[in-house]
């Protein structure tokens, strides 16, 4: 069986032995670590270049977008304007005949009634006329009647 002296030696030799190839495993996984930094900030760097040119060109194609559809919105908007005022014009123009029309139907009706009005005018002061002599009529023959009596 070895001695103490030597399994101190041979566990010294493998704690050795352990610490170089942890060292070494240590290194390795360090510089794994610094070369999958550079690789992240190199992936980084190009993501975020193709994130800033895919935004530039959504922004101009938005843009140029926005351009082309304010230029539509503004000729449909012209259009519409043109359209409502001569639909306006056309209301107005009709307005303005039938506004003359209803001038000249009032002043026909206006005339007729003040034909009729007359017309009214005149048989009634003729009736009342024919009234008044019908009792005035009535008026003397009474009279005549209690003069006679009164006078025999």
């Amino acid at each position: 069986m070895p001695a103490i002296e030597e399994l101190e030696q041979r566990v010294a030799r493998l704690e050795s032995l352990y610490e170089d190839v942890l060292k070494e495993r240590l290194t390795h996984i360090s510089q794994r670590l610094d070369q999958l930094y550079e690789k992240t900030e190199r992936d980084k760097a190009d993501i975020l270049a193709r994130l800033y040119e895919k935004t530039e060109k959504d922004k101009t194609e938005i843009l140029a977008k926005i351009e082309r559809d304010k230029t539509e919105i503004l000729a449909k908007t012209e259009r519409d304007k043109t359209e409502l005022l001569e639909k306006i014009a056309n209301l107005y123009a009709k307005t303005e005949s039938n506004k003359a029309e209803i001038l000249a139907k009032t002043e026909k009706d206006k005339a007729e009634i003040l034909a009729k009005t007359e017309k009214d005018k005149r048989e009634l002061i003729k009736w009342m006329i024919g009234l008044l002599v019908g009792f005035s009529t009535l008026i003397i023959t009474a009279m005549w009647a209690m003069l006679s009596f009164a006078l025999k």
